[in-house]
């Protein structure tokens, strides 16, 4: 075994299961796949193989807005290792993920017509993530028109991402901290109003 401490990051969030062992800002092995419906089944799998012959000492994830089981798998794994090989575990939202250099609008499709947005101007949050209709999205494009706009991870890279932005993940003290970012309700709620 190499010995080497390093970083596993996460991402599976979307319909991709993003993974990368990194350190010292490079990535040192990376994969990325769709996961077609099968995420639980394969991530387990995929962190071994990609972590096999590293020393996993911090992990970092996107805990959304984002696929309900994909933010509840990658909080699930970090909980546990953190429990149980003690690793520090680092959060950061989707929204604040898919940009880079923190500046622009972030949508991401919640489907029902509705989408989570966020807002950064020169790395200045000027809208928290939120859940809005996706009637109100052009509103919101016009109030901001001088700023990029991002949707579904469209034309960003992952990886390039995770180096950037790596300073901004929030470290969890305690398991309870590692929590997903659900911003709309269940749909049991949302029936029985």
């Amino acid at each position: 075994m190499n010995n080497k401490k390093v970083n596993l990051f996460i991402d599976t969030s979307q319909a991709s299961c993003n993974l990368a062992i990194f350190n010292n800002g490079k990535i040192i092995k990376k994969s990325s796949c769709l996961t077609h419906n099968n995420l639980t089944d394969i991530v387990v799998e995929k962190i071994a193989k990609l972590s096999s012959g590293y020393e996993i000492s911090n992990i970092y994830i996107t805990n959304g807005p984002g696929s309900f089981t994909g933010q509840r798998v990658s909080c699930l794994i970090a909980k546990s290792w953190m429990i149980i090989k003690k690793v520090n575990v680092y959060t950061i939202d989707t929204l604040t993920f898919q940009l880079k250099d923190l500046n622009g609008i972030s949508i991401i499709d919640a489907k029902s017509n509705r989408s989570y947005v966020s807002i950064y101007k020169n790395t200045k949050c000027l809208l928290q993530p939120r859940i809005v209709l996706n009637t109100q999205l052009e509103q919101i494009k016009n109030k901001y028109k001088n700023l990029k706009v991002y949707e579904n991870y469209k034309d960003i890279n992952v990886f390039d991402n995770l180096l950037s932005l790596t300073n901004i993940f929030k470290k969890a003290n305690t398991i309870n901290e590692i929590t997903p970012k659900y911003l709309k309700e269940a749909i049991y709620d949302q029936k029985n109003r």
